[in-house]
């Protein structure tokens, strides 16, 4: 199917591209003798006129024609709904599958819910491609949920232990094209084209929580966003901020991507009080630079992760470079899952140079869950799992 859908895109483009081709060089034609004319009587050349002629006419028409298409096969492909966003509450330690969905404005679906009075909403956020039951997004809800369970086993098994309430966002209709394999990275502008939706959508629904009991403060709101999803949780936490003028609690990044087009609005420290991010893939599906109070860089950050070079080896096969770029991707959320269960600790350097070589590891900080809001820098460790 990908390779057919390609075929057909391309066959489509030159199509385009030839219509337009002689649409426009028939215009200039016409235009020609009285250029010809006015050009000769002033002594200039035409020849340059008539070529930015031809640029102006098949620019202005090919931008109309994208747009116009973009805007019709969209629809086709890719949900740009905010009703086709879910909320999916766990609430039971005990069984790590049992969901229960509340529906952002109904009351009702809120009464019904099974949530905990005045304790953390942990909010979970995918990225491009997936869903709520994506691997991502399952391992750090499952790690919550035995996080809980631990507390309550600690506490005798009080049903008042401390816990969270875990939401897992699931924006897979706005996320993942309907098709498979390359020919879905194909469309990967389009799910950016949601980021902003569905970002406001993640923000209306906090405030829906507010409104109606369940969230007493917003220091409560601790937004996790993987890959894309870390610029859904900013857009979210910009939301708030221009509906209330305060800001959430806390925003955490697994594995921040830099894929987003020129213009795109990303994370931000200004989108919550303390922004962390976990950078494992830089320079290929992440970035290296320091883009929140916090950023840390475990095994150096990337590109590739350690376990991942054990697991796929280090061959130059085109195959294998992508598998190894998507493992140590996937790194960043599955250490902070990691993090819930227990402390890591990690070095503030200058460099992972420095960290290597030279760095006292004077200025400590806890990677992920239990990361202190006034913690800022650049922070280095190793995890070899």
């Amino acid at each position: 199917m990908s390779i057919s859908i390609k075929f057909f895109l391309l066959f489509g483009i030159i199509v385009t591209s030839c219509f337009i081709s002689v649409y426009c060089a028939a215009s200039v034609e016409v235009s020609v003798e009285n250029e010809n004319e006015v050009h000769s009587n002033r002594g200039g050349n035409s020849s340059s006129s008539n070529r930015g002629m031809f640029a102006r006419c098949f620019g202005s028409i090919w931008n109309w024609m994208r747009s116009s298409m973009e805007s019709v096969v969209e629809d086709k492909i890719i949900s740009g709904n905010p009703d086709n966003v879910k909320f999916y509450l766990y609430p039971n330690a005990d069984n790590h599958d049992l969901i229960e969905e509340i529906v952002y404005d109904d009351v009702t679906s809120l009464q019904k819910a099974h949530f905990r009075f005045e304790q953390p909403w942990k909010i979970i956020i995918h990225g491009f491609t997936n869903h709520h039951i994506s691997e991502p997004v399952q391992q750090i809800k499952n790690a919550y949920l035995t996080k809980v369970e631990q507390n309550r086993l600690a506490t005798g098994g009080s049903r008042d232990a401390p816990g969270y309430n875990v939401v897992v966002v699931d924006w897979g209709m706005l996320a993942d094209p309907k098709f498979s394999g390359d020919a879905g990275n194909l469309f990967y502008n389009f799910a950016v084209h949601n980021v902003p939706v569905v970002g406001r959508r993640v923000g209306e629904f906090v405030l829906f929580l507010m409104k109606n009991g369940a969230l007493q403060d917003l220091d409560q709101v601790h937004l996790i966003g993987f890959s894309l999803g870390s610029h859904v949780s900013g857009n979210a936490g910009n939301t708030i901020k221009e509906m209330t003028g305060q800001i959430i609690g806390r925003i955490t990044g697994p594995s921040f991507y830099s894929g987003l087009r020129q213009g795109s609005r990303q994370l931000s420290t200004k989108d919550a009080k303390f922004v962390d991010i976990i950078h494992t893939n830089q320079g290929a599906l992440g970035i290296y630079k320091q883009i929140g109070h916090a950023d840390f860089y475990p095994n150096g950050g990337g590109p590739i992760q350690k376990p991942c070079l054990s697991k796929y080896g280090q061959s130059q096969h085109e195959i294998a470079l992508v598998m190894l770029n998507t493992c140590s991707h996937a790194k960043a959320p599955f250490f902070f899952s990691l993090s819930i269960l227990r402390q890591m600790t990690a070095c503030r350097c200058g460099s992972i140079l420095e960290y290597e070589t030279s760095c006292a590891c004077t200025e400590k900080a806890l990677l992920g869950e239990d990361c202190d809001p006034s913690t800022r820098g650049a922070f280095y460790l190793d995890i070899n799992e």
